[in-house]
């Protein structure tokens, strides 16, 4: 850590501008994503397609029911879409703000986490675009087709379940990245994850249902599943990052 101290309000100060250059950040984004808000609908509503794909029964529209439903829907898209553009630079403002606390040591061991926990964020969106979101989809129209119901979707409502579900799967994928800090501090260690691999499945297991935007089993194990498979690559980096600390010792 540096010798020369900040005083607090200077704190506040860069604190300020540090929330005022990413909301800069998250408006240019926003004006950036309204240019290009049709190509990233139509990438929204892929895995709605794709879901109905062999499937007589299912709807061919997205249908919007009040008024001003549309213009809502397009800012909440562009909205969406540009903090997730903005993301890489709030996490290195956020850097910027607390690397001057850390020794020469943990910036070197902390610094390369902002790129991988940017990669592992959109990593994770882009795995429930592809993977989870249509199942999931595919899920709810063969339970309209059992019961002999027409499925009519709402633009609005569709559009929350999915940012929900691609938010809730960035979120999870960082699971290494946040195990990798936690080790180099020496708090985690791979043992200690093995030790507590019962609890940290019931654990998982609750925070796929609290994220997942509907209640039905499917959607939470496709959440839940993926989470698993982080967590033994957890257990990995744990093991590879490990730094031993006189304040944290693992279990035997």
């Amino acid at each position: 850590m540096d010798d020369k101290r900040m005083p607090f309000l200077d704190h506040l100060e860069e604190l300020r501008w540090s929330l005022v250059r990413c909301l800069a950040a998250v408006a240019a984004g926003f004006v950036l994503a309204l240019l290009f808000v049709r190509r990233i609908v139509k990438l929204l509503e892929w895995p709605f397609r794709e879901a109905g794909v062999g499937m007589a029964d299912a709807p061919q529209f997205l249908r919007t029911i009040s008024v001003a439903e549309s213009f809502t829907t397009v800012i909440t898209i562009a909205g969406v879409a540009g903090m997730a553009l903005a993301l890489p630079y709030v996490f290195f403002e956020i850097w910027k703000f607390v690397s001057p606390g850390l020794t020469r040591p943990e910036r070197r061991a902390v610094a390369p986490l902002i790129f991988f926990g940017t990669a592992f964020f959109f990593s994770g969106v882009a795995f429930c675009h592809q993977v989870i979101l249509p199942q999931a989809l595919k899920y709810f129209l063969q339970l309209n087709q059992t019961f002999g119901w027409a499925a009519e979707w709402r633009m609005q409502d569709f559009l929350s379940f999915s940012l929900t579900m691609l938010f809730a799967a960035g979120v999870m994928a960082e699971l290494p990245v946040l195990t990798v800090v936690l080790a180099r501090f020496g708090i985690v260690s791979a043992p200690f994850l093995i030790h507590y691999w019962r609890h940290a499945v019931v654990t998982l297991f609750i925070l796929a249902a609290v994220l997942t935007p509907s209640s039905d089993p499917l959607t939470m194990l496709l959440l839940a599943g993926p989470l698993m498979a982080l967590y033994a690559l957890s257990i990995l980096l744990a093991k590879l990052f490990y730094v031993q600390s006189p304040l944290f010792h693992a279990p035997s």
